[in-house]
């Protein structure tokens, strides 16, 4: 086991390998130890880092630190630390989230970054679904009262899919029973009823029914 001290903190770090550094970073719920298949083949080429970040595994448990920003400042020092100019980068999840605000800070210092499940998204596409709240409301009351979709069912669902699926209700007509639905006789062609009649006649001459059986 090793460990650092970061101000009044004890962090701790795994280090396997030798040559260019790479640091990985785990996700919530995590630690440096499910890097450690990662560890294990990267080490034949490169010197890897695993750290448990503020709050997870070994490092010290404060939560006034589990902040993205104070888990950032522990990636910093840590480098620091290590005495490591460039490095790879790689992030999971949280740690996705700390290697794209390092590199973003620190952008000639990282000149490799692979991340996974990083919780991304288009800023674009917050404004746009903002345009529609308004509407959202007043479909849930209006619209979704009108249709077949239990309000319930709609109210468990995302505004966005709300809308989508009280619109959709509202506009899908029932269809109308027909008469051939309503009623099976009325689906049968002269044809087939011609034959019928024949099949009816010849079961009444070989007296194989009475003709009070076939009413």
């Amino acid at each position: 086991m090793s460990a650092i001290s970061i101000g009044e903190d004890l962090i701790h770090y795994e280090v396997l390998g030798r040559g260019r550094p790479v640091l990985l970073l785990h996700s919530w719920l995590g630690s440096w130890r499910y890097w450690i298949p990662t560890m294990q083949q990267l080490k034949i080429n490169y010197k890897v880092y695993a750290v448990d970040l503020y709050g997870f595994g070994d490092s010290a448990k404060d939560p006034r630190k589990y902040s993205l920003e104070h888990q950032l400042r522990l990636v910093e020092d840590f480098i620091e630390k290590m005495a490591i100019t460039k490095l790879a980068l790689v992030g999971h999840g949280l740690g996705a989230m700390i290697a794209i605000e390092y590199a973003r800070r620190h952008e000639g210092r990282v000149p490799r970054m692979l991340i996974s499940s990083a919780p991304l998204f288009d800023p674009g596409d917050l404004d746009e679904r903002a345009t529609i709240l308004p509407q959202v409301t007043a479909t849930r009351q209006q619209d979704v009262q009108s249709s077949a979709v239990p309000e319930t069912t709609v109210m468990s669902m995302s505004s966005a899919m709300r809308a989508a699926l009280a619109e959709h209700a509202s506009r899908k007509a029932v269809p109308a029973i027909s008469e051939a639905q309503a009623n099976p006789a009325a689906r049968r062609t002269p044809a087939n009823h011609e034959a019928n009649n024949l099949l009816n006649q010849r079961l009444v001459e070989d007296k194989k029914v009475t003709p009070q059986k076939l009413l």
